[in-house]
């Protein structure tokens, strides 16, 4: 049986040799980086929401590097600095 990381971590709450660093080390291995990407997540989608105009702008940029053909990759990024900037944006706004 295939156990899950939230069941170990349940379990390991309530065994009785389980310390409260082991549980602040817990969330913060588990909680902490998800909450993190969604934040991103959900910023980059209200950003794009309330300025449409990036958004065409970002894609207009995609389509020009990229096209229909194929997904950007790494080696494309130089090729991009428009949407490098929204991406730090976005990353900006979160350590505010």
């Amino acid at each position: 049986m295939q156990v899950s990381h939230l069941s170990s971590l349940v379990l390991c709450i309530f065994s009785s040799s389980f310390k409260v660093v082991s549980i602040l080390y817990a969330i913060y291995t588990y909680h902490i980086p998800y909450t993190q990407t969604v934040s991103a997540i959900t910023t980059f989608f209200l950003a794009m929401c309330l300025h449409p105009e990036i958004q065409v702008a970002a894609q207009a940029e995609l389509d020009s590097v990229v096209g229909n053909e194929r997904l950007p990759t790494m080696v494309d990024r130089p090729s991009l600095p428009y949407i490098n900037s929204i991406v730090k944006e976005v990353l900006a706004v979160l350590l505010l």
